[in-house]
């Protein structure tokens, strides 16, 4: 009772004046910090210029693929005609767009594919023709006219947000890792590969184009009325799937699975590998500092559980991959809500617009984001588990620069 201690984790090393004789100033394996004592290898001082960063997309080491130049969100208004959505920062491969002020469909529109050939999220329908993009620039993209599929994309006063991710610039290449060829554009910096493919009906293997094992991989048959699916190795350590356009709660897929270089259809399945269909397939994995996709589980409480990422989330998809009641596909974005609490949200399995009524929100921090909320959907029971995928436009280690 009474006493007083002083700590350090390579702030000072007189211990706050109270140490004046023996070695000072000696340094982490990094060369940073202020020790008394030269601290063990591999054990680094406690501050921000020690949290990880992948060196690829690290700020300070590379002009071009820092997180703002991997994944952006932009909000626009709908106007009818032609109209330049800018704000980006970058020249997407992959846009996913819903409008949030009214009931439509999400589109996705990739340059692998075209621009004039759409799939939509919240619908299990097949490729469609249109000419709603007519371009994507360097800072965004370009609707033009009232397009063919208008309400999705631009119709006059609408409100919209769209969400878009780097790959390759629209160049493919032909990957041959596997045992069926497929057309793969991949950004390894960024964990995001975009494949297409056709699939065999029998047993099979696929390259995807990225240097580690996917740990999200969404599928949509092109050529048929099929659910989207979604498979993940983050629930339970087994090969799980979803399908993002349903409240079908995950299950186990029995299918080997992704490795560093290929993915392995082990089986034929309606909804990644039936003969003579095209399918497209987006991979991601996890990128210190700019991406993360894993698991938590609730705690039934208005102050839920604190999810750590590593950096500043731009946007969160949740998912709950066990009972009770009818889970959603949740998606959270600080383009649409630009401070804490966030509470605006849409959702993968429906075509409805967005909403904001309190009950599921989230908060956003320079290290993760936290559940604000007890709504089942987020937050239900402590054996529930969440599944979730965020990506980040600022790593947690240059916080200070926002």
């Amino acid at each position: 009772s009474g006493s007083i201690g002083i700590g350090n984790w390579g702030q000072d090393s007189s211990f706050a004046g109270t140490k004046s004789t023996g070695t000072a100033a000696a340094s982490d394996d990094n060369n940073k910090g202020d020790f008394y004592y030269a601290p063990p290898s591999g054990y680094l001082a406690l501050c921000t210029n020690n949290l990880p960063v992948s060196t690829n997309i690290d700020p300070n080491l590379t002009d071009d693929d820092y997180p703002s130049k991997l994944f952006g969100a932009v909000t626009y208004t709908g106007n009818g005609g032609t109209n330049a959505i800018t704000g980006m920062g970058f020249k997407a491969d992959l846009l996913m767009g819903k409008v949030t002020s009214h009931a439509s469909n999400a589109y996705m529109v990739d340059s692998s594919r075209g621009l004039n050939k759409d799939l939509f999220l919240t619908i299990p329908d097949a490729e469609v023709t249109s000419s709603d993009i007519s371009a994507i620039g360097t800072d965004g993209f370009t609707l033009t006219g009232t397009g063919t599929y208008d309400p999705n994309f631009n119709q006059n006063t609408y409100t919209y947000v769209a969400y878009g991710w780097r790959a390759n610039g629209g160049t493919t290449s032909t990957n041959t890792d596997g045992t069926v060829a497929s057309s793969v554009q991949a950004n390894t910096a960024g964990g995001f590969s975009i494949v297409t493919y056709t699939g065999t009906g029998t047993a099979m293997t696929v390259g995807h184009g990225l240097d580690q094992e996917p740990e999200c991989t969404m599928i949509k048959d092109r050529d048929a009325t099929t659910n989207w699916i979604l498979y993940t190795n983050k629930v339970d350590g087994s090969l799980d799937y979803g399908f993002p356009n349903t409240t079908t709660s995950f299950g186990d897929s029995g299918l080997t699975g992704p490795n560093s270089t290929i993915w392995n259809f082990s089986a034929q399945s309606d909804y990644s590998n039936t003969a003579t269909r095209d399918y497209v397939m987006y991979c991601w994995h996890s990128v210190e500092g700019y991406s993360k996709i894993g698991i938590f589980k609730g705690n039934v409480q208005n102050d839920g559980a604190m999810v750590h990422t590593g950096f500043r989330p731009r946007m969160v998809v949740m998912f709950r991959t066990q009972s009770p009641g009818t889970p959603h596909w949740a998606v959270h974005d600080t383009a649409r809500s630009t401070y804490n609490r966030m509470d605006k949200i849409w959702q993968w399995d429906t075509h409805d617009a967005e909403f904001g009524t309190g009950s599921r929100s989230i908060d956003v921090y320079g290290s993760g984001f936290k559940i604000r909320t007890s709504d089942a959907d987020l937050n239900a029971t402590g054996t529930s588990i969440m599944w979730y995928m965020a990506f980040g436009d600022q790593p947690h280690k240059y916080s200070n620069g926002f």
